[in-house]
């Protein structure tokens, strides 16, 4: 199935009214806030690590490059690029996961319990880059259907945790190049959904990540459409989900290691826990 990269459609007076319960950053405990602003300053020094690889170079991230190998994946059209040879393009994982942006998380954590603009900054400096470095359909970040949905979740949290920052209107709702970005995601998960994997971690990182932008930054002429095909139960996220063994109607305790028991374990069976972020009402908690 061929996508082109189309244009978004135009945004006009969107507004973001998925926020954070009243108290929930109060309420963070001070160990934990101050655990959290530790890691926070080691990533804004420009430190992390990802799969016992030591990176350095978090100021101002190559976002294609492989710290590993020290390769720097190809440019071209998304489906060229032979993301399995790592001669070619280095190892995979480790230029996929530090676009995951969920190490901008931390950042925007936190900015909303110390209030320092400088976290925000920089994540929205990573954003614009990350942004203008990777156009729709092209380039090792528009391979893999996981890699968008997770990106997608972490742009809720970001921009759920950076309510309070005066630039996180410009950032995100009044940003045009944010919005193509946001529909680009959707419109490719929708356009290629996973047909299973292992635990169905694809399958419900696609639909949790899809279903949340949808609600969040439901902006867009097809966000509802989105937004009912991932929660419905035939075809959505309560679909994608394992049922746990009949005989105990639920899952094992958790283990490591990519088996259904590691994804979900002791929901009860076929309440996948994606779903429970769905109040009473059946109105979502992202929007």
């Amino acid at each position: 199935m061929a996508l082109r990269a189309a244009l978004c459609p135009t945004v006009t007076g969107a507004r973001f009214t998925a926020v954070l319960p009243a108290g929930t950053i109060v309420a963070v405990p001070p160990d934990a806030a101050k655990r959290l602003v530790a890691e926070a300053d080691r990533l804004l020094a420009g430190h992390v690590e990802y799969f016992g690889v030591v990176r350095d170079d978090l100021v101002a991230p190559d976002w294609w490059s492989d710290p590993k190998t020290g390769r720097r994946a190809p440019w071209g059209y998304a489906f060229d690029v032979p993301y399995r040879n790592e001669d070619a393009v280095g190892d995979i994982k480790q230029i996929w996961e530090l676009s995951r942006h969920q190490y901008l998380t931390v950042l925007a954590a936190a900015y909303a319990v110390t209030g320092d603009e400088r976290y925000a900054e920089r994540v929205a400096e990573h954003l614009r880059s990350w942004w203008a470095a990777n156009p729709p359909l092209r380039g090792v970040h528009w391979i893999s259907g996981i890699e968008l949905g997770i990106r997608l979740l972490s742009w809720v949290w970001i921009r759920r945790l950076l309510d309070g920052w005066p630039g996180a209107a410009d950032l995100f709702e009044d940003n045009p190049v944010a919005h193509h970005q946001i529909w680009h995601h959707q419109r490719w998960l929708a356009a290629f959904p996973s047909r299973g994997s292992s635990a169905n971690n694809h399958v419900i990182a696609e639909a949790a990540g899809q279903f949340a932008a949808a609600c969040a930054f439901g902006w867009f002429p097809t966000s509802e459409r989105w937004r009912t095909a991932r929660c419905g139960r035939s075809n959505g996220i309560c679909a994608a989900t394992p049922s746990p063994p009949a005989s105990t109607g639920s899952w094992p305790p958790s283990t490591t290691g990519s088996s259904s028991n590691s994804v979900w374990p002791r929901w009860p069976r076929r309440t996948p826990p994606v779903c429970r972020c769905l109040r009473p009402s059946g109105s979502c908690c992202f929007g």
